[in-house]
């Protein structure tokens, strides 16, 4: 599936951090600012043009309505290919003080993985967070996953050139990815 093909013509853009500039930052941001990071919406709508990109949320982080969901099942259906954008909030589910009891996607993130993959398109899964998060379900019904973690400012146009294979991620994780909480620590 990866790297991306330009031919590639209608592509859904689904997830709460698809347009979230200042969770790109991440906990220790220092000096970051919110509003000079370039987002994955941006860069992505840049590189494909606006009119061949439906971006949907789906759901929030935490929240999101069954109707948020049906809109994004709805934009799956639409596009030759799904990018779905989810994770944890930079802010409150990672980095010093932050831990949490499981480490799932948080909120209905979950639901809206499985339901967009049920959509029957090809799925592209970025995975924005701190730390590894158990995803046995997306491991095994997604053909793509990149562990995008918290990019920086330049956040969107280094996702892009990834997706599209003008750099090519290796595949080498400097940490152990579980399968459960259970695992921990490794």
């Amino acid at each position: 599936l990866l790297p991306l093909s330009d031919k590639t013509r209608n592509i859904a853009l689904i997830g709460p951090l698809a347009d979230d500039s200042p969770n790109m930052l991440g906990s220790w941001a220092g000096l970051g600012r919110g509003e000079d990071v370039i987002s994955f919406h941006a860069a992505l709508a840049k590189h494909v043009g606006e009119e061949h990109l439906f971006h949907v949320k789906g759901s929030g982080i935490t929240d999101g309505t069954d109707a948020d969901i049906a809109a994004a099942v709805a934009a799956a259906g639409k596009a030759d290919l799904v990018v779905l954008a989810l994770g944890e909030n930079a802010g409150e589910m990672t980095g010093e003080a932050a831990s949490r009891a499981h480490l799932k996607l948080p909120g209905r993130q979950q639901e809206l993985l499985e339901k967009v993959v049920a959509a029957g398109k090809p799925v592209v899964l970025i995975i924005f967070s701190g730390r590894p998060l158990t995803l046995p379900w997306a491991f095994e019904h997604v053909p793509a996953v990149i562990a995008a973690w918290f990019p920086g400012i330049q956040a969107g146009p280094a996702l892009v050139r990834t997706l599209y294979g003008e750099s090519n991620p290796s595949g080498r994780l400097v940490v152990s990815w579980p399968r459960t909480v259970g695992q921990e620590p490794l």
